[in-house]
């Protein structure tokens, strides 16, 4: 049972929700800054507030932006350019030499005319990296904040703690909420990999501050031990001759002192040492910009952290000025060094001199020093324990009252515990009562209403709370786990390590055996949010029928239809146990059509294998789609994202959906019969209905090739393949071993063609012949630039990323198979049903081909018709109710029920109710025959009987689509059954056509 101080929490919670239902609910929903007239030179008077529907929008790639030498405005003018380059995994734009490049300099004054008019350096463009970082992230809404934050995490790059509040004077915003959870990693011995959710695990903080001035400052003597020399915002930062950033007084840049950061003397000296001890807090550096006595509140707010300071004392600081320093500081560590541009005494750090390995030297040993602090306060950092001064506010949290209360709970509980036994639902089996497992399940009720709680804020809060549900759960998982996946990698090691000749095939059995234990233990601790989603489907299947009223069924469709059309993923299906919640998805999908009735689509799937997947869908997408972090996900993961007006208007379309695929092909399962087959299955669905299938990494077998072309699919493809080199050698020898395997499946395809009749090949000489042109194939070159534990994304990769960006716009713009969301969502239920089939072998080649087959039909009857084209239309060559349609085939008749009958063509009577083309409502057959169709010509008997069971296979798999697509209901079980429409199997009835028709 829950504890009691939880269930208090639980009893009190619905009253908060529905004041702050109410709070919010009379609020109007900001979507642009004010800007405070201090940042009007360099913001103008108001930007956008990017909140997660427009941050993932999708646009055309943007060109850099060339500015006047004298421009005002500026940060403002490339926020948009460096935001598509930062989503895209480009965050070099960030780096003070790439800024620089975004304002002309054909436009500057010659070094003569400088010389006439110096005046004219206080009115030149100030476009600095400090002010586009803290006004991208101040722009930005919080979840936003966070998504970028992620993203730049992986670069070393300095980032804004606090920074200037833009629309009031004086005042600043604390990031410390938005910057919480992502993993810095570092290597302690080769092999072994330390992980550290910034500000949720230990760290220890670095603080550097200045008392009085200097030409050269601090932030220029820090840069120097820092892998790049422009890491913090300095006096030698380009371009900073005409003035320092506009937003840089009072603010404290931050980052963390690992491999990638320091320079290779301050990694040597004192940090290598450090981290090789094997310990799992981190060293971080916060520099305070400006004389450290006018920031009192900075000062405090840092003090508070586990920390140490490093004093830079410059020539002409006062006794008095420090004694109110240590007044501040109170009993902090403080590390002094003294700064000067004349002393070249041993204790003074001379700024003339910082190219000489002794003076930095100094600077180092400070560090060193500092690292020295007091451990015996072991209690966990909170940030809400954090007091701020005036001047000081806090970024907005993604963490509610509603949303901590269920992380408690999962912590309570074990995400293990609420795995096996709490979330049952979604392991029954088909012959367990739903209903009786909820009604005797207590713990599942409160974990429900806990999450109900959470999909009933607004959506802005409820999009802010899912992401504090989605950090907090997967960092329990990963705490819950990590003992078991470093059993399993060490395990691995163990079998890698073995002697292939001294091991025997059982010794290896055994190991490979316990490997999948110890992940099935990993397995049962990883919980996500599509286990909540899960559930709830299965509820919602279960109150459909039990209780129609209940709000899972009334509202949570709704709900989370709203967080779709924001760009938040679902689970489209459950890898776990290769299902489909139909019903439930379904019902989140009606929601989307009735907002957006004609919304067009395009669709993108990306199969191969893990690595890099996700990273290659984040980068081209902006999505979120989960990373692996030791968390085992298995299944389809789908997301709606719109487009901007002008890339919709060129492409024709309004969004794209975006189909992933996690941990189809993880090692752990690798050698799971069962796993296999759900890999196949769910590889089949992802390509037959996209538009477009972005292959990770080159086809593994001819015969996975040749199983696209059995399954009757010709999806357009794009091959990513990783790359050490651009070698043209390199990448041309698997390019060919492609093009043997494409021959062999083209030659199998063949085959098929005869044998099976639905075939097409079509697809793989489009390969082929994008093989030729070299378009087929994108080589994507290394992800990480360097080898180290943390090393950063390469620019390289960012520039492939574009190019394939562009390709895929490229590719939808000449796409002839765009859909209606409307139409895409109903007959993909369809496509499932049939991938599910244990023989499926006639599939369709993607969701338009479904649409026109079931489009097909005659214009009278309905049935499919082997006879005359276009006999769907009612034109003078096809009006015949002629010998070669299918009886039983699409039968649009409905009785009194407004079921739809699947009694056969050749069976019906002129009192039978017809429903046809250009009819509303149904007609009785003889005066249809009189009113609609004098003109046709009616054969009686007018069947091929040889095609019946054809016709019943085909109408039992997509009379539900049919009938939706009516307004119909689907026909009965007992109609079904009496005109022999089930327990068909299509190779049976093949194979007895073959003989009947003498093929």
């Amino acid at each position: 049972m829950p504890s009691k101080h939880l269930i208090q929490k639980f009893i009190s919670i619905s009253r908060i929700t529905m004041c702050f239902n109410i709070y919010i609910f009379n609020c109007s929903r900001v979507t642009v800054i004010t800007i405070h007239e201090q940042w009007h030179p360099i913001l103008g008077k108001e930007i956008p507030l990017i909140e997660p529907y427009h941050y993932v929008k999708l646009s055309r790639i943007l060109s850099p932006p060339k500015l006047l030498a004298h421009e005002s405005g500026s940060v403002g003018k490339v926020l948009p350019y460096i935001r598509q380059k930062v989503k895209m995994w480009g965050a070099d734009v960030l780096r003070a030499e790439n800024i620089k490049t975004l304002i002309d300099e054909d436009d500057e004054l010659s070094d003569e005319e400088s010389m006439i008019d110096e005046s004219q350096d206080l009115k030149r463009n100030q476009l600095s990296r400090f002010d586009c970082i803290a006004s991208l992230l101040a722009s930005a809404e919080c979840t936003v904040a966070q998504d970028i934050f992620r993203t730049l995490s992986q670069f070393p790059i300095a980032f804004p703690l606090v920074l200037p509040e833009l629309d009031e004077a004086g005042k600043f915003k604390v990031m410390l909420p938005s910057f919480t959870g992502p993993i810095i990693k570092w290597e302690t011995k080769p092999g072994t990999i330390i992980e550290n959710h910034l500000f949720n695990d230990p760290f220890q903080l670095i603080v550097a501050v200045r008392i009085g001035n200097n030409s050269s400052g601090k932030s220029t003597i820090l840069n120097q031990l820092m892998a790049s020399n422009t890491m913090f915002s300095s006096r030698s930062d380009p371009r900073a001759e005409y003035g320092i950033p506009h937003m840089i007084s009072g603010s404290i840049e931050f980052t963390w002192l690992t491999k990638e950061t320091c320079n290779m003397s301050l990694w040597n000296d004192v940090f290598e040492n450090y981290y090789k001890e094997g310990t799992n807090k981190i060293i971080l550096l916060a520099n305070l910009h400006g004389d450290a006595l006018d920031y009192p509140n900075q000062i405090q707010f840092l003090k508070q952290f586990p920390s140490s300071f490093l004093v830079f004392l410059m020539s002409g600081y006062t006794e008095n000025e420090l004694n109110e320093f240590k007044v501040q500081i109170g009993s902090k560590k403080v590390v002094y060094g003294y700064v000067s541009d004349e002393k070249k005494d041993k204790h003074t750090i001379n700024t003339n001199h910082l190219m000489h390995d002794r003076t930095m030297k100094k600077v180092r040993m400070m560090f060193k020093e500092a690292l020295d602090i007091d451990n015996s306060d072991t209690s966990p950092f909170k940030i809400s324990e954090i007091k701020l001064g005036k001047s000081l506010q806090f970024s907005e949290d993604i963490e509610f009252h509603v949303s901590q209360l269920l992380v408690d709970y999962v912590k309570e509980k074990t995400c293990r515990h609420i795995k096996l036994n709490v979330m049952q639902l979604q392991r029954r089996q088909q012959s367990d009562d739903g209903l009786q497992i909820w009604k005797n399940n207590s713990e599942l009720q409160v974990l429900i209403q806990l999450f109900k709680f959470v999909l009933k804020l607004p959506l802005n809060k409820r999009i802010q709370a899912l992401a504090h549900l989605e950090r907090e759960i997967s960092r329990l998982s990963m705490v819950e786990s990590s003992k078991a996946r470093n059993q399993a990698v060490l395990k691995n090691e163990e079998l890698r390590k073995s002697s292939l000749v001294n091991r025997s095939q059982k010794d290896e059995k055994t190991i490979q055996d316990e490997i999948a234990k110890i992940w099935a233990e990993v397995d049962d601790m990883s919980l996500g949010l599509e286990h909540f989603f899960r559930e709830l489907g299965q509820l919602y299947e279960i109150f459909s029928v039990n209780n129609p009223s209940d709000e899972i069924v009334l509202k949570l469709p709704k709900l989370y239809s709203e967080l779709l059309i924001s760009g938040h993923t679902i689970e489209l299906v459950n890898g776990d146990t290769g299902t489909m919640s139909e019903t439930w998805f379904s019902a989140i999908c009606q929601h989307i059509c009735n907002e957006y009735p004609n919304l067009k689509i395009f669709v993108i799937s990306i199969l191969g294998q893990s690595s890099g997947k996700s990273t290659l869908l984040n980068a081209l997408f902006a999505c979120r789609f989960s990373v692996s972090v030791g968390r085992c996900i298995r299944g389809l993961f789908m997301r709606l994202l719109f487009l901007e007006k002008d890339l919709s208007d060129e492409l024709n379309i309004d969004a794209f959906i975006l189909i992933d695929s996690e941990g189809l092909s993880a090692s752990e399962k690798m050698n799971d019969p069962e796993s296999e087959k759900k890999v196949r299955k769910l590889t089949t669905f992802a390509m037959g209905v996209s538009n477009l299938t972005i292959l990770n990494v080159l086809g593994e077998s001819t015969r996975d090739l040749a199983r696209l072309e059995k399954a009757g699919m010709a999806p357009d493809i794009l091959m990513v393949q990783h790359v050490s080199e651009r070698n043209i050698t390199k990448i041309s020898e698997p390019e060919e071993k492609f093009r043997e395997a494409l021959r062999e499946a083209l030659k199998i395809a063949n085959e098929q063609d005869q044998e099976m009749g639905i075939s097409n090949t079509d697809c793989f000489h489009i390969l082929d012949e994008r093989i030729q042109n070299g378009q087929l194939l994108k080589p994507f070159r290394p992800f990480k630039n360097g080898a180290t534990a943390y090393a950063p994304p390469s620019e390289q990769y960012h520039e492939d990323v574009v190019n394939l960006y562009n390709s895929i716009i490229k590719d939808c713009k000449n796409s002839k198979n765009k859909i209606e969301f409307s139409k895409w969502h109903t007959l993909i239920q369809s496509y499932w049903k049939e991938v599910s089939h244990e023989n499926f072998a006639v599939r369709f080649k993607n969701i338009k081909e479904i649409y026109e087959f079931i489009d097909l039909a005659c214009y009278f009857c309905g049935a499919l018709c082997w006879g005359s084209r276009d006999h769907h239309e009612n034109v003078d060559e096809t009006k015949m109710h002629h010998s070669s349609h299918q009886p039983a085939g699409l039968a649009c008749v409905t009785n009194d029920t407004d079921e739809l009958v699947a009694t056969p063509c050749h069976n019906r009577t002129d009192d039978t109710n017809m429903w046809y083309f250009n009819k509303n409502e149904s007609t009785k057959r003889s005066f249809a025959k009189v009113q609609d169709f004098s003109d046709w010509k009616f054969d009686d008997p007018h069947c091929m009987h040889v095609f019946n069971d054809l016709m019943c296979w085909f109408f039992d798999k997509l009379h539900k689509d049919l009938a939706k697509s009516r307004n119909l209901k689907p026909a009965s079980y007992d109609d079904l059954k009496k005109n022999g429409c089930l327990s068909l199997n299509y190779n049976d009835i093949i194979s007895t056509l073959k003989t009947k028709i003498g093929e």
